[in-house]
Formats: structure tokens, C-alpha cells, sequence
């Protein structure tokens, strides 16, 4: 634990953020959206987390820093320049699937007021549509997404195997959702081809 607060130190003073602003989540693979301020402070950092299922966190509040783990899944970045929103979600596979993007644009224009046309967001770093292997019970979830179009992200390797883009799913998401095509940036970064970069489950199998 002493060495992973020295690393939060060492990153916030290389990027810019406060230490002391720092709010995580607790991620489990749902769709929880949570909205925070400086009242939460510390959580998951240098506090104990205090709610069992969060995998998004928006917040209005300036020098509020957000924090999301990733080892191979999708990050979403979500900002509002006119409303001064962001937000940042954790999406799986199963939060992919949940459409937890859909979520926090709902959370953003409910509760902040904000225009989906307004929001801009980026699709970050993820396993790539070039490593991204599933099974037949996984990819029949992704093929249910009908009014998506699977056949743009997914694609069968015979055998019952089969290749699924979690990026340009979430991408057509977010379209669905209301956002501009002009407005959503893709990472071309796959974090399997990348793993000494960034951290892969997969690359890794499961070591940490």
C-alpha cells in the first residue's frame, strides 16, 4: 500500500493533479454511476470505499480528480465544455454490453442539465479488436445489440471463437446516445500489443 500512494504522488506531480483530490472507483463490472464533489475526497485513495459498485464517476466540481483501473477494458473520458461536466467510466465487457456509456450520458443530462450534442468524448486505450478473443456465450451478448449492427464489431474466427472491438461498440453506443461522430475520439492503442506500457489481463494472464 506505501508503494502504491508513492506512485499516486509520483503521477500527480508529473501530471498536475493534487494528491489530495483524488476520488476512485469501486469497480465491479455494473453500470453505477456516481456522482461526486470535494465532500468525497480520498475515497478509495487514502480513504476506505464507501459503496460496493461504482464503475463511473461525474463531477461539476473543479479540481475534483477522477480515478478508474484498467487491465485491458475500456475507458471512457466524457467532458462538457458548456456545462463544465466530466466524467470517466470503466466499461468491460459486461458494462459494454450494459451500455454503461449510455448511463453516464443520462446521469450528465439529467442531473447537470447537459446536451449530449455539447458532450465530447474519447474512447481511451483498451484490448483491441486485434486481440480481443471471446466465446460463443460472450459473443452472443455482443450480437444481441441488434440496432448496433454487430457485424462492425464483431467477427467470427470458426471453432467458436470470435473477435469482438470493444472500442467501436462503444463508439456506436455513444452515438445512440445522442453524441456527435465529430465529438468521439478512438485510441488506436491496444493494450495486449502494448504491455509494457499499459496493464493487459489478458497479456499478463491474470498476473499482477
Amino acid at each position: 500500500p506505501e508503494k502504491g500512494t508513492e506512485n499516486y504522488k509520483i503521477f500527480c506531480q508529473a501530471a498536475g493533479f493534487d494528491y489530495n483530490t483524488l476520488i476512485s472507483s469501486s469497480q465491479d463490472h455494473n453500470i453505477n454511476v456516481r456522482c461526486v464533489t470535494s465532500k468525497d475526497y480520498g475515497i478509495g485513495i487514502w480513504k476506505e470505499h464507501d459503496m460496493p459498485s461504482v464503475d463511473a464517476l461525474v463531477t461539476n466540481e473543479p479540481n475534483v480528480t477522477l480515478v478508474t483501473h484498467y487491465a485491458d477494458c475500456t475507458p471512457l473520458y466524457f467532458a462538457d465544455p458548456e456545462k463544465k461536466v466530466i466524467a470517466l467510466a470503466h466499461a468491460g465487457w459486461r458494462g459494454t454490453i450494459e451500455k454503461i456509456g449510455e448511463a453516464v450520458v443520462d446521469v450528465m443530462t439529467e442531473q447537470y442539465g447537459c446536451d449530449p450534442t455539447d458532450i465530447i468524448a474519447v474512447v481511451g486505450p483498451a484490448i483491441g479488436a486485434c486481440c480481443y478473443i471471446v466465446d460463443t456465450p460472450v459473443f452472443e451478448q455482443f450480437a444481441s445489440l441488434t440496432e448496433l449492427k454487430p457485424a462492425y464489431f464483431t467477427k467470427s474466427l470458426g471453432h467458436g471463437k470470435y473477435l469482438v472491438d470493444l472500442k467501436e461498440t462503444n463508439r456506436r453506443m455513444l452515438l445512440e446516445s445522442g453524441l456527435l461522430s465529430i465529438n468521439i475520439t478512438i485510441s488506436d492503442v491496444c493494450t495486449k500489443c502494448n504491455s509494457g506500457l499499459l496493464f493487459s489481463h489478458r497479456a499478463s494472464k491474470g498476473q499482477r
